[in-house]
């Protein structure tokens, strides 16, 4: 999803790379996520991280199910130290 975006191509670089939460092992595969429901729709929101050779940054998205039981995605929000950009 990041990789297709040409703002987030920019405020990161490429490659890139993304990953979640740190665990007590050092592993990076933790993606942290809340599901909830407001007024009869389910939603869930994600957050993880990404970096590139220009910056890194945290990830943090909205789906929302639809009609066929399938999650379509909401929003981006892709945040670095010094900036953010809000995707749809």
């Amino acid at each position: 999803m990041c990789k297709e975006h040409g703002q987030v191509i920019d405020l990161v670089g490429e490659p890139m790379k993304g990953f979640g939460e740190t665990t007590s092992r050092g592993r990076r595969r933790l993606v942290s996520h809340t599901e909830y429901e407001v007024n009869g729709e389910q939603f869930m929101q994600v957050k993880f991280y990404i970096s590139g050779p220009k910056d890194r940054a945290t990830v943090n998205v909205q789906v929302k199910k639809n009609d066929q039981g399938r999650y379509e995605y909401d929003y981006l929000i892709v945040k670095t130290k010094f900036e953010q950009i809000r995707i749809k």
